[in-house]
């Protein structure tokens, strides 16, 4: 019997089962709706201890659910602000190679521009020296048809001067 009371109980309820057991036999039927309501009230309490300890493992387990969502989520902040940054490192590393290959473009312009600038005076200087050359021997062409022009009229100027010598001698 004091097994069967015993049953399934912590080792410091057992005790007071007992007793009350006891206490129940010693004031058998005035006591039995009294030993009713103390079993009663021991499966209460009993229940009410387990629903405690059950409230207390579910609130430990949703605290432990929050720990892991909190650091699942500020391990994604890191991922996204990581991802940002690389963001903002290729964005500017692709701004630095662009600006550097619009200050390429500029140089390669400029050396364009002054080898064109550089063929455009040598062929200015050329043309003048065409020009020159042109001009002087039209002088020279001129000069030459002015010696020619003189030589003929002096020819004849001396042949007039024959022709009437002769012609007064005669």
């Amino acid at each position: 019997r004091k097994v069967a009371i015993t049953a399934g109980k912590p080792w410091y309820q057992r005790r007071v089962a007992v007793t009350e057991a006891a206490v129940a036999e010693v004031e058998p039927k005035e006591d039995a709706d009294d030993a009713e309501n103390i079993a009663e009230q021991q499966r209460l309490k009993e229940e009410e201890q387990r629903n405690r300890i059950a409230s207390e493992q579910e609130k430990e387990r949703i605290a432990e659910e929050k720990r892991h969502e909190a650091a699942r989520i500020a391990e994604e902040k890191r991922q996204i602000a990581a991802e940002k940054k690389l963001e903002k490192e290729r964005i500017a590393a692709e701004k630095k190679r662009q600006k550097e290959e619009q200050q390429r473009l500029e140089e390669e312009k400029r050396t364009e521009a002054a080898r064109i600038a550089e063929e455009r005076e040598t062929a200015r200087v050329a043309e003048e020296k065409r020009l020159e050359a042109a001009r002087i021997a039209e002088e020279k062409r001129l000069e030459a048809a002015r010696d020619a022009e003189e030589k003929r009229l002096e020819a004849a100027r001396i042949a007039e001067e024959k022709r009437l010598e002769t012609a007064r001698i005669a």
